[in-house]
């Protein structure tokens, strides 16, 4: 009986460890001088996907090149204050390269982005079936004022990027975009 007991406490503590990525994290810089919170979110894609958009098995119409995205949305505030997003797309090697123009989209509000520092590698992966190769491609942004107060007021937020002609849209559930709010709301209150 004890020994079952420790594996659903271990168990309990395996869970509760890995949702600690999905809080509010909170640190103060003391080199720059600025209290930091920051948000990490992590989607993987299907790649399959038939004409209409919906996921099939059989024959592939259209194939989306995002595998993997990955994103740290950081706030800050002090003498140099502002809010920053910190992105990782896994694509294709077969995909075009990330445009330098991406978008916020809040409900139906559309905002402009500029990316800044974009890096691109290929990199080999390992797979259960082979050696697969991918584009990863790192890069960030910041985000102003008032796009800040339009995705609090939003009941759906997401960042859409372009790979050529391929959009690839980094949609928030319910949860992140809790976090999101409660993230930029304390930023816009100046805590």
């Amino acid at each position: 009986m004890a020994s079952i007991k420790s594996i659903i406490l271990s168990i309990l503590i395996l869970v509760l460890s890995s949702c600690s990525s999905n809080r509010v994290r909170q640190y103060y810089d003391h080199v720059k001088s600025l209290q930091v919170r920051e948000i990490r979110l992590t989607e993987f894609h299907d790649y399959r996907y038939s004409h209409n958009g919906s996921k099939v098995n059989g024959s592939i119409d259209f194939i989306n090149p995002l595998i993997k995205s990955q994103a740290v949305i950081r706030t800050s505030t002090g003498p140099k204050g502002k809010v920053e997003v910190f992105q990782l797309l896994e694509l294709h090697s077969s995909s075009f390269y990330i445009n330098d123009t991406s978008y916020l989209l809040a409900d139906e509000k559309r905002f402009p982005i500029v990316i800044k520092n974009l890096k691109t590698e290929t990199v080999q992966v390992k797979t259960s079936k082979l050696d697969d190769k991918r584009t990863r491609s790192r890069f960030s942004f910041e985000l102003t004022e008032k796009m800040l107060e339009q995705s609090v007021k939003a009941e759906n937020v997401s960042f859409v990027h372009y790979a050529g002609p391929s959009m690839l849209s980094f949609k928030m559930s319910n949860a992140e975009k809790r976090r999101l709010t409660k993230l930029f709301v304390m930023h816009l209150k100046g805590e």
